[in-house]
């Protein structure tokens, strides 16, 4: 999966469900996804979190589309519905994790889905990142 979450697995058919949307503007090829709590990694960028710049979406609904993926890059050892067998189809799909999108703010207050995905869709100015390496503050 791509930088951008769920929302870059298909991003034709996610333009056609977004087209009238006010947040069409989203690019989902250049977001990124972001955590809110410390991970395991020893080298990383941390930023504070404006929760009108930070989306959440369902990621069990990525999840999902993920089995279309994987579909269709089997070729020839694919079988219709080997992974998607009793999935809604990837519009529906896509128009459910489209419509499951929240500011984090509302997604903290409401909680509606218990595994989400963050996702940035603006640039965070330079002066706002602090870099990790090895676990230790660059530049220091």
């Amino acid at each position: 999966m791509g930088g951008g979450g769920g929302g870059s697995l298909y991003p034709d058919l996610l333009n056609q469900i977004k087209s009238e949307d006010q947040d069409s503007w989203m690019d989902f090829e250049l977001a990124y996804q972001v955590f809110l709590s410390p991970m395991t990694f020893s080298n990383y960028l941390r930023f504070p979190l404006s929760t009108n710049d930070v989306y959440a979406f369902n990621k069990d609904i990525s999840t999902d589309l993920f089995g279309y993926v994987e579909e269709e890059s089997m070729g020839s050892e694919y079988k219709y519905g080997m992974f998607t067998n009793d999935l809604p189809s990837k519009q529906a799909l896509m128009e459910q994790y489209w419509h499951s999108k929240l500011l984090l703010s509302d997604y903290l207050d409401e909680k509606p889905y218990a595994n989400a995905e963050f996702l940035v869709f603006n640039n965070i100015p330079a002066h706002l990142l602090e870099g990790f390496i090895n676990n230790q503050k660059a530049g220091e």
